[in-house]
């Protein structure tokens, strides 16, 4: 009973991803290790291009589906020492511990391509877009969340289906 609670006090209830709590124990964690032993550390924000468009065309149970799936995709393509989370409704994080910055970028520019080629059920084929972050000598924790974010806006600014390093 107590697995169960702890399960469903850090999941997101729909796709199974860590929610944001979860996500902001693990982020501490990994950015401590890295700060104590040097190592690299990215984290990836995913945003589902014009999913509001799928909701609106197909419905909320297509676009419940819809997340699901794109959840198990993404969870298939990362590493297991890799956290992903969801952010927000269409928004994903990923922490990436001991991943430098292009490492990161090979990985996401793989997965956006995955993610296009993959034919959704009713959806057909999605983009998304993407903003990476490094971890800096002077970051904090909030300041590597923010480059990610500012450069997830940078991509949908730009025309969606990018990735934008921050």
């Amino acid at each position: 009973m107590e697995q169960a609670l702890r399960l469903l006090a850090s999941t997101d209830e729909l796709t199974g991803a860590y929610n944001r709590r979860a996500f902001n124990n693990d982020i501490q964690k990994a950015f401590s290790r890295a700060r104590r032993y040097a190592e690299p550390l990215s984290i990836l924000l995913i945003d589902v291009d014009k999913f509001k468009e799928i909701n609106d065309v197909y419905g909320h149970d297509v676009g419940d589906q819809f997340l699901i799936t794109f959840v198990r995709i993404v969870k298939d393509f990362i590493r297991s020492e890799d956290t992903l989370a969801r952010w927000g409704g269409d928004e994903f994080v990923v922490l990436l511990p001991q991943t430098m910055g292009a490492d990161a970028l090979h990985l996401i520019e793989r997965l956006r391509e995955d993610i296009y080629g993959y034919v959704f059920p009713k959806v057909g084929h999605v983009t998304i877009s993407a903003g990476l972050s490094e971890l800096q000598a002077d970051d904090t924790v909030d300041s590597l969340v923010k480059r990610a974010d500012n450069a997830l806006y940078k991509a949908k600014e730009g025309g969606r289906n990018k990735l934008v390093f921050g």
